[in-house]
């Protein structure tokens, strides 16, 4: 691969069992957070995103401190939760 190609991605590691688990353009580091429970944001828009993560068979429903009830499509990295989308 082209070494200038491969160094704009980013690509992120499992904490709990060093899979490789996410390949993006978007750094974590600089990325916006949600207000609502400052969780990092990628625009997959914006941003090539590759996730190696399963999605969860059920989606979860959680209630807010301002009473609305968020559904997330939770993913995970073997059974350890890492991220979620809400559409």
């Amino acid at each position: 691969p082209d070494t200038a190609t491969a160094s704009a991605y980013n690509i992120y590691y499992c904490k709990f069992c060093g899979d490789h688990c996410l390949t993006t353009e978007a750094s974590l580091a600089s990325s916006p957070r949600r207000r609502t429970d400052n969780a990092h944001v990628i625009d997959t828009a914006k941003h090539v995103t590759k996730m190696k993560l399963s999605l969860a068979a059920k989606p979860v429903a959680v209630k807010r401190e301002n009473g609305e009830v968020e559904v997330q499509y939770r993913y995970a990295c073997g059974a350890v939760p890492v991220g979620y989308s809400t559409s």
